[in-house]
């Protein structure tokens, strides 16, 4: 029978104080190998034990020496335990400000040995989950109205499990304490205080009650509706991080408070009531309940860019900004266009609001409403007929209107819808002047004729090959250029910019190869005719 060995029992000779020296001086000579300069306070009252800086090489730069970057500054807290424990303790105020500080700070902890070997290491970046957890603690501590005794608590730090540990040399630390950072120290620091500002809130980060002074139901309705602010009476808010709510304090002077509103997405449908026929559109609303509780009493506004509608029981009142005076998508303008044919007859109109396909409103109007004069009406479909079929040879879907004078833009419309629809219909004609000495008349030859159709968002530019031949004037210096047979070769939608509209001349150029060319579009081709440059026979106008 074989005799037990007795066991022997571990002595850990060193104080924790002896331990975190070693520790240190550990940390310090691992620096020095990684070529790093580990700087140490004169006494550990900050929450960091050595401020970490590049050693010796310098950032060469070309050019003015004030463009050089200065390599970043680390921070480092450094602790020293036993092997096998399983968390480290730092003082909640030395936590606070190791982590708060702007550059990139770490928690290294080593491990020892009982043969004071160190066997693992971790190297803790003092950011993310590690970073919430302090300022979750410190939210718990002034929530308790224990703000003052910071330094008198313990944040204890789990260690991870010992096959997650780094080996402790110098290689692994310079490769710890470089990874977090990145090579953009400037991204890093912008990063770093964005996360301190914003990490715990909710969407709605501070929630609150609040009364205010109003003179009338008017008022507060347009309060209600973000229109006005009103004086608040009576204010309590609180802000609230990681579920922890803690009570605002506010100012004792008079203030005023402005709403704004979210409102729905609703859908219009307008009928004339003996019509089975109906104009729909999508728009804004908001809806304030009556004070007296009365639901036929609410008041609805519905807003659009062009146009709001007011609800309030029987009374209705309509505001309209058109397309002349703000821009306007197309197919919009196509529905202002069908909703001013419903109201032009003079028979009752049902318009109904619906939320989610869901009835929420309803209004009757028994007066027919005119938005502009019907001749101006009539001319505004003969344009929406030629814009739908110019739009689907350009397979566009939508664009916004111009919010300005349409005479040039009309007639520009017109030329090119019937250059598309009836090309041999479309001639036209400009002076040109010429030497002296130029006596006779070009031959018919091919030419280019390159313009564009302007919207708000875009050009729709576009070229086309048509015949083309100089003829006399009475002026001997001038010339008549005549056009005819336009057929166009591109329609294309681009940006509303002169680098834009010159690279579409270019490739028009290019891809036909021809060089006599005219290039009218925008503002420059209403100066350059002092008669229509193509006709194309009566305006509807």
């Amino acid at each position: 029978m074989k005799k037990k060995s007795p066991s022997i029992k571990k002595v850990r000779s060193l104080t924790p104080d002896e331990l975190g020296r070693l520790g240190e001086d550990l940390f310090r000579k691992m620096c020095t190998q990684a070529r790093l300069l580990a700087h140490a306070p004169s006494a550990d009252r900050w929450g960091w034990d050595f401020l970490i800086e590049e050693s010796g090489a310098e950032v060469a730069v070309e050019g003015d020496l004030a463009a050089r970057p200065v390599p970043l500054q680390r921070l480092v807290q450094v602790k020293t335990v036993w092997e096998g424990a399983r968390e480290v303790n730092l003082r909640l105020s030395a936590a606070e400000r190791l982590g708060k500080i702007p550059n990139p700070s770490f928690l290294c902890v080593l491990e020892m040995s009982e043969s004071l070997d160190p066997v693992r290491m971790h190297v803790m970046h003092m950011h993310g989950a590690l970073l919430e957890g302090v300022l979750r603690r410190l939210r718990e501590m002034q929530a308790s109205g224990r703000s003052t005794r910071i330094n008198r608590v313990e944040f204890r730090v789990p260690l991870p499990k010992a096959a997650a540990g780094l080996l402790p040399t110098y290689e692994v630390l310079r490769q710890a304490l470089d990874e977090p950072v990145g090579p953009d120290a400037d991204a890093y620091l912008k990063e770093k205080a964005a996360f301190l500002k914003e990490a715990g809130f909710p969407e709605r980060r501070i929630s609150g009650t609040f009364k205010v002074r109003t003179e009338s139901d008017d008022d507060y309705a347009e309060f209600l509706l973000g229109n006005r602010p009103l004086e608040v009476v009576d204010f309590e808010a609180a802000e609230t991080r990681w579920n922890i709510t803690i009570p605002l304090s506010l100012p004792g002077q008079p203030v005023s408070v402005r709403l704004v509103p979210t409102p729905w997405d609703v859908e219009l449908v307008w009928r004339r009531l003996r019509s089975p026929s109906a104009v729909r559109m999508m728009v804004k609303a908001l809806v304030v309940p009556d004070p007296s509780g009365d639901p036929e009493r609410d008041r609805i506004v519905i807003t659009h860019p062009n146009f709001e509608f007011r609800i309030q029981g029987p009374t209705f009142t309509i505001t309209v900004k058109g397309p002349d005076t703000v821009p306007m998508g197309y197919r919009d303008l196509v529905r202002f266009h069908a909703l001013e044919a419903v109201f032009a007859f003079s028979e009752p109109v049902e318009m109904q609001m619906l939320f989610r396909g869901r009835q929420i409103a309803k209004a009757r109007i028994d007066e027919s409403l005119a938005f502009r004069p019907r001749e101006n009406t009539a001319a505004l479909g003969l344009i929406l007929q030629e814009l739908e079929t110019v739009l689907s040879f350009a397979d566009i879907h939508d664009v916004k209107m111009l919010s300005r004078s349409w005479r040039h833009w009309r007639e520009q419309l017109r030329s090119l819808h019937a250059m598309l629809t009836e090309p041999s219909s479309v001639t036209g004609a400009l002076t040109v002047a010429v030497p002296q000495e130029f006596k006779d008349d070009l031959e018919e030859r091919e030419a280019l004729y390159i313009s564009a159709l302007q919207f708000d968002d875009g050009l729709l530019a576009y070229y086309a090959v048509s015949s083309a031949r100089l003829a006399a004037c009475e002026n001997p210096g001038q010339r008549q250029m005549k056009f005819r047979d336009f057929a166009v070769r591109e329609l294309r939608f681009i940006d509303p910019t002169d680098e834009a509209m010159n690279a579409f001349v270019a490739e028009a150029k290019a891809t036909t190869g021809l060089t006599t060319s005219l290039v009218l579009w925008g503002e420059e081709a209403e100066g350059m005719m002092p008669e229509p440059v193509v006709e194309v026979g009566e305006d509807p106008e």
